[in-house]
């Protein structure tokens, strides 16, 4: 029976077709060195290297994120928030939109970031304590919730780190706000042999 069958054979093209098909690929290859070679010496003649022209036309490698800060240990918390702000260990997790980093508790169920807009209109920047993941992409009213609600909160433009040491913190208590001095310290881990010591860290002066 006859039918659709995909050829055998392929179109052979004329010898001078193929010749012009050569001829296109040397000139494409040769106009491709001719424009290396000028933008090689346009660099040379500003007085520039060949480091510096690789590094014009290789692409850039991306920067490595920074390493993640030490553990935090905070005390002296309200009985209120004492599962929160007293004898509690945080683990720094990521950073945010600013940069900042933020940690949490073991069970997940505290955070403690630098939001420099809580609401998304206040302009005072602050590290919150609060139940809610803060975003990593949000620039400002980083738990999402369009207002300043959380139950801790230090004001402070330096969004490296919460304030290590002792420092008084406005937190929820007992139904309404109050002045509560909370201490925070770094946990400095160092391996031995028979598992990690752990020391604290003040914050000079």
């Amino acid at each position: 029976p006859w039918g659709e069958q995909p050829s055998r054979h392929r179109l052979k093209l004329p010898a001078s077709m193929q010749k012009s098909k050569a001829s296109t690929a040397v000139a494409t290859g040769r106009l491709h060195l001719l424009s290396s070679f000028f933008a090689f010496l346009a660099v040379l003649s500003t007085g520039g290297s060949t480091a510096a022209l690789l590094v014009k036309f290789l692409p850039r490698a991306t920067a490595p994120p920074p390493p993640l800060p030490p553990p935090l240990m905070i005390t002296g918390g309200c009985a209120s928030w004492s599962s929160a702000l007293d004898n509690v260990e945080y683990v720094a997790v990521g950073f945010t939109f600013s940069g900042a980093p933020y940690f949490r508790d073991a069970s997940s169920s505290h955070y403690i970031y630098w939001d420099p807009s809580c609401s998304g209109t206040d302009s005072t920047a602050r590290w919150i304590v609060d139940s809610d993941v803060p975003s990593t992409t949000a620039s400002s009213d980083l738990d999402g919730d369009g207002a300043c609600t959380y139950y801790a909160r230090f004001k402070s433009n330096d969004s490296s780190s919460p304030p290590l040491g002792t420092a008084t913190w406005r937190v929820y208590c007992e139904g309404s706000w109050t002045n509560n001095d909370l201490t925070l310290v770094r946990l400095m881990r160092s391996p031995s042999t028979s598992g990690s010591s752990v020391t604290s860290q003040r914050s000079p002066g």
